[in-house]
């Protein structure tokens, strides 16, 4: 959030003296009262902004960890493992895959190398293409299990996120409205004390 110097004083005869960083107004009630509404408005504009980057930054997430997990139960199926270890002597073939994520720059990645990218790599067991086809599928799903969960995190606090934003999008909309009926109430004033 931006930091704002702001001041008001009371000037008499109905009028305030409104100051934003520096610039000073001097409005009537009526003004000051749909100054400060568009100002909160505003403020939920840039807290929408801030909430729909971080739903977006998460869907992305939940994606590329999705393509991850793809890629692992493949290797998996394959009975590969999970690194690119390339001085494997006849091993070529049962290396991991490097691959890129949607969304990311840079080079491709063996799965061991993406759990690295994720700050997981703590969380991971090493997949060894040499042992039994047991111990190897037993390594390859505690890992997927790790990702799964990972995902599972994501989407919990996604709904959370979104529960979120559609209480600010409401909040908005209520300080709208209140603006709006600010500017029609003085509009009716005015034109009363013409008539």
């Amino acid at each position: 959030m931006v930091d704002v110097n702001f001041s008001m004083q009371y000037k008499g005869d109905g009028q305030f003296a409104v100051t934003v960083d520096g610039e000073t107004t001097v409005m009537n009630m009526a003004d000051m009262d749909l100054f400060l509404r568009m100002e909160q408005v505003e403020q939920w504009d840039q807290e929408i902004a801030d909430q729909y980057s971080e739903i977006k930054e998460a869907n992305l997430k939940r994606k590329q960890l999705n393509q991850l997990l793809t890629k692992m139960r493949k290797a998996k199926s394959e009975g590969k493992d999970d690194d690119d270890k390339s001085t494997w002597a006849g091993a070529n073939s049962k290396k991991s895959e490097e691959f890129k994520l949607e969304g990311t720059d840079g080079e491709n990645r063996s799965v061991d190398e993406w759990f690295t990218y994720f700050g997981l790599h703590d969380d991971m067991t090493d997949v060894q293409h040499n042992k039994s086809k047991k111990t190897r599928d037993a390594q390859w799903d505690t890992n997927i299990e790790v990702i799964k969960g990972q995902i599972d995190e994501i989407s919990s606090d996604t709904e959370l996120k979104m529960l979120r934003f559609r209480q600010l999008v409401d909040k908005r909309g209520t300080a709208l409205q209140e603006a709006k009926s600010t500017m029609t109430a003085d509009k009716q004033l005015k034109d009363n004390i013409l008539r």
